[in-house]
């Protein structure tokens, strides 16, 4: 078949076509007109990365589009959809109630229908190359569809934060559990210690127990002691007195050394000169016997001090020997001491962490604009639905006549009719009330369609 065929088939059969159409047609119109109507209302959210307060950890670069993604689908989650439920009490609205009762006849329990019924209406989107989400809602009428989608924001940034606190939460709890049994191990480990050393005498002070502490002492003490008669010699010649007797010695030499130049040996001032210098030599004398009898007590002194001292370093250390053992278990409790205090220092300061981290509400997404009530309608829309419905009207006319023709067939063109008898076709007869310009016509029309094949020429008579 080809194009002709089935144009003359259209032709034939337009009375169909014209049928289907108005019928298809005026379908799509009452559709379209019984349509109700649809708002549709939209809040946008940004996602932005945020320092965390507790751990001072900031998301590098912004989130990424698993992030986004999984957000998205915590905003389609049931837990958020009965957040929002709750939040507009749609359980005591009648129009709710209704539509729970038609939809339902109260079968399925109404808090798995409202939230399959939100969602249903629920649509969110990431603006191309952005952290940018569009959260859209239709619904019955532009307050109501507002409404859902602003609570729909609201529901999702109070699940976020409670998806973050509430682990934060579980493990705060947890550390406050180890915190009590950290404390209790230390005190535990500080009162073994204290029993210890009670038991056996032993004091720990700043890392060292008391007796090395004394050891530490007698030793400087004893190396601080002057010892032998340098350290007489040294007193001697350092005693003021001595040195007083010295310098007026020199000054009564001098003296009389000037008078004797002056006025001879026999003079009487020279004389007195000499007097002098004898006087201040015995003065001299005196202070030097009296200096060394000092030094020689205090070095007799300090010899007996450091006789005790070294007497005491050496029982000390015996001491110590015999406590070595002793001290070696006392280490060993203040080394658990010290690990306990550690451990427990730890897990408070953890504990602090997740305790913050449990209080801390901030969300990662802030609210670009919140939905408002749409002027116009989202859906339907009628004039789309119109020129669909006129295109498919036309269309179903068209395959209604082809399919009748296949069922009805006819001879519709000169092709069919060879078709059909299996003989050539010689020639077309013109309608009788053709005019002369469609006979012209009929002529080419007659090359064309008869089969392709040309009228033998008529045979010359020769005779």
């Amino acid at each position: 078949m080809n194009l002709g065929h089935w144009l003359a088939v259209l032709r034939a059969r337009w009375l169909a076509v014209a049928v289907v159409f108005v019928l298809v047609t005026a379908a799509a119109t009452v559709v379209a007109l019984r349509q109700p109507k649809q708002y549709a209302a939209t809040a946008v959210l940004l996602f932005e990365a945020r320092p965390d307060p507790v751990s001072t950890m900031l998301y590098g670069g912004g989130p990424s589009m698993a992030q986004i993604n999984t957000q998205l689908e915590v905003m389609r989650s049931d837990r958020v959809a009965q957040r929002v439920a709750e939040q507009l009490k749609l359980a005591q609205d009648p129009e709710v109630q209704l539509l729970w009762q038609a939809a339902t006849s109260g079968r399925q329990p109404f808090e798995g229908w409202v939230v399959e019924h939100l969602r249903k209406g629920l649509a969110v989107g990431v603006q191309q190359g952005s952290s940018v989400v569009n959260v859209t809602y239709t619904g019955g009428t532009g307050e109501q569809a507002a409404a859902v989608a602003n609570a729909f924001v609201q529901a999702y940034l109070q699940a976020a934060v409670d998806l973050r606190v509430e682990p934060a939460k579980q493990y705060s709890a947890f550390f406050s559990k180890q915190v009590k049994e950290s404390r209790d191990a230390l005190e535990g480990a500080q009162a073994a210690l204290a029993k210890f050393q009670r038991d056996h005498g032993i004091l720990i002070a700043e890392g060292k127990d008391l007796d090395e502490a004394r050891l530490d002492l007698l030793t400087e003490e004893a190396v601080a002691l002057p010892s032998g008669g340098s350290g007489r010699s040294a007193d001697v010649q350092g005693n003021a007195a001595v040195a007083a007797a010295r310098g007026e010695l020199s000054r009564a030499e001098a003296k009389a050394a000037e008078l004797s130049r002056r006025f001879g040996e026999n003079h009487p001032q020279v004389q007195d000169g000499r007097a002098a210098v004898i006087e201040a030599r015995n003065q001299l004398a005196a202070e030097t016997a009296r200096a060394r009898g000092q030094a020689t007590a205090r070095a007799q002194a300090s010899a007996g001090r450091a006789a005790q001292v070294n007497a005491a370093i050496e029982e000390q250390r015996l001491k110590l020997l015999k406590l070595k053992e002793v001290r070696d278990q006392a280490t060993v409790l203040v080394r658990d001491v010290d690990s306990a205090q550690k451990a427990y220092d730890a897990v408070l300061a953890r504990y602090n962490q997740t305790s913050l981290e449990s209080q801390n509400r901030q969300s990662n997404a802030t609210i670009i604009s919140e939905a408002s009530p749409p002027a116009w309608p989202s859906s339907p829309r009628r004039i789309t639905t119109l020129l669909i419905g006129v295109v498919g009207a036309l269309m179903a006319g068209v395959v209604a006549a082809l399919a009748w023709e296949q069922l009805d067939r006819r001879v519709r063109t000169v092709g069919d009719l060879s078709t059909t008898m299996g003989l050539p076709v010689i020639g077309i007869m013109p309608s009788p009330i053709a005019g002369r310009s469609d006979q012209r016509w009929l002529a080419v029309k007659q090359k064309w369609m008869i089969s392709g094949r040309q009228l033998p020429a008529p045979a010359n008579d020769t005779n």
